[in-house]
């Protein structure tokens, strides 16, 4: 008996054994670490030798540090490669691969289905609740209605209706891009504008204009652009809105559009020569110049190549995403793509071009404002005017509107 003890394994001392089992849980603290695992407690039983007697061991400082467990560092969130993000996000198609398309779907052409794509999303415009249905279903009747000139602008050509509608298309994107947006406007009313009402009138609020004085007239166009109150719509036959009600005229006659013009021009020239002077083409609606905040133009606008007025055939469409339709054709000859220069220089037997803004224009919509004698102002109308944006500066001297005079 005594010779089987001597010849098994020597018995392991008590602090010895206690510093095994501390190396040992310092090497799984470690291992975890390493792994990035989170280490709240011990699940897994430690292995260990028979009971032994509690007995007061010494620990070095050395042994003591390197068994102390260090403070545990915040998880690191799981890194997903792009590819994953990829097959797990749905990406919507970017203005780019949306022109791509090459199908005209249920619409008259590729391009006009490349327009819609995104419609929803990307349009943001202001105004009464009908309006961006309105455009779409006015873009869509006249495209179909002006079809045969299409053909034949395209047949002068030589190219097809599609690659005509095409570079159309891309013709006016680019002459919107460049331009700025304006309001002109009469000395006459400076002051009220300015300093009392804060916000332009349309001839439904005060009774009168400078161009066409005709509410009823108006009011039905303004149903078939842009669909403002068309809830309470005439009959179909009454296109000059005689048999309208009172109420189709005064509801919400104070968020009415406002019509103004763009132009590429700085100080908003628009003409035969896209400079001033000779004054602008719509001098006859102001001759002050306010050009207006190009992001807040682009959020609240319509725009035509024409006068919309009784345009039906050729209707406004969104400032921030022009449709061709926008462009009248006024003769069948497609040359007119290679002679169009710029929004400030008419050329397409059109006066110049017109902007609607909707819910309203005030004075901070305003950028600057433009006063020249070359555009038909007095000596004592520059005068007036300075006398009113000064007092206008003194009410809101938060203002950075600037007066330039050229």
């Amino acid at each position: 008996m005594l010779e089987r003890l001597t010849e098994s394994k020597s018995i392991e001392s008590k602090e010895a054994t206690i510093k095994r089992i501390a190396r040992e849980m310092l090497e799984r603290f470690r291992a975890r670490f390493k792994r990035g695992e989170r280490i709240e407690h011990i699940e897994e039983p430690i292995s260990s030798p028979e009971p032994v007697a509690t007995e007061e061991v010494k620990i070095t400082d050395e042994e003591e540090r390197e068994v102390a467990i260090e403070p545990q560092q915040p998880e690191e969130p799981e890194t997903i490669e792009p590819s994953v993000l990829e097959t797990k996000i749905e990406k919507k198609p970017t203005k780019k691969e949306r022109e791509k398309r090459t199908d005209k779907g249920t619409f008259e052409s590729v391009t006009t289905n490349n327009y819609f794509e995104g419609w929803d999303e990307d349009i943001e415009l202001e105004g009464n609740p009908e309006i961006k249905e309105q455009v779409r279903q006015n873009i869509i009747k006249a495209e179909r209605t002006n079809q045969e000139r299409y053909e034949h602008a395209a047949a002068d050509l030589g190219i097809s209706v599609e690659e005509f509608k095409a570079r159309l298309q891309t013709k006016i994107e680019d002459m919107v891009e460049r331009a700025d947006f304006f309001r002109a406007t009469q000395p006459g009313v400076l002051e009220k504008i300015m300093n009392v009402d804060d916000r332009w009138k349309s001839q439904f609020e005060t009774g009168t204009s400078q161009g066409s004085l005709n509410p009823r007239y108006r009011a039905v166009a303004e149903m078939r652009m842009f669909g403002f109150n068309k809830d309470k719509a005439p009959a179909p036959d009454d296109i000059y809105g005689d048999r309208l009600s009172e109420e189709v005229l005064t509801e919400n006659k104070e968020r009415r559009p406002i019509y103004g013009y763009f132009s590429d021009e700085e100080h908003g020239a628009i003409n035969y020569q896209g400079k001033i002077p000779p004054p602008t083409n719509v001098s006859q609606y102001g001759t002050i110049n306010f050009k207006i905040k190009k992001e807040r133009a682009l959020r609240k606008s319509t725009l035509t190549f024409h006068d919309s007025l009784g345009a039906d055939d050729w209707p406004p469409t969104p400032a921030a995403k022009p449709h061709f339709t926008s462009f009248r054709l006024s003769y069948s000859s497609g040359r007119i793509l290679n002679e169009l220069k710029s929004p400030s220089v008419v050329n397409w037997n059109e006066s110049y071009t017109e902007v609607q803004y909707h819910g309203g224009l005030t004075m901070e919509d305003v950028e600057s404002i433009h006063i020249s004698t070359h555009n038909g102002l007095y000596p004592e109308d520059i005068e007036e005017v300075r006398r009113i944006f000064k007092k206008y500066k003194k009410q809101h001297p938060e203002s950075i509107i600037e007066l330039i005079e050229f």
